[in-house]
């Protein structure tokens, strides 16, 4: 898959815009708007969130339906300090990695 269609996959998946996915990719807003237009996308390749963002993807796709993923996105979540998973991770350098250890937690049954 390119680079611009992972982009526009990670932007629905985890219902953010532009701006939001920014954020969470610690990159600027213009930056994702050149990956979606297919310019300078050889920098995804050096990032490791845009990675990370994309196993992320992946193991909830495998985790949750697909009517809940958004929901539960956008949910407070008293793990996170009652802030949604997505504003974790956009506040916090480890976000996407505890998201994600929470995400298995709840593959496997294991929840703290």
């Amino acid at each position: 898959m390119d680079i611009p269609a992972r982009v526009n996959k990670l932007l629905v998946h985890f219902g953010v815009n532009q701006k939001r996915l920014a954020l969470m990719l610690r990159v600027s807003e213009s930056t994702v708007k050149r990956w979606q237009k297919g310019i300078g996308v050889s920098r995804t390749d050096r990032l490791p969130a845009f990675r990370k963002l994309e196993d992320l993807m992946k193991l909830t796709e495998k985790t949750l339906s697909n009517e809940g993923i958004p929901r539960w996105y956008h949910r407070p979540a008293e793990l996170f300090g009652r802030e949604t998973p997505i504003e974790f991770m956009i506040k916090n350098d480890s976000g996407i990695e505890r998201v994600t250890n929470l995400v298995g937690q709840i593959r496997w049954g294991i929840l703290p």
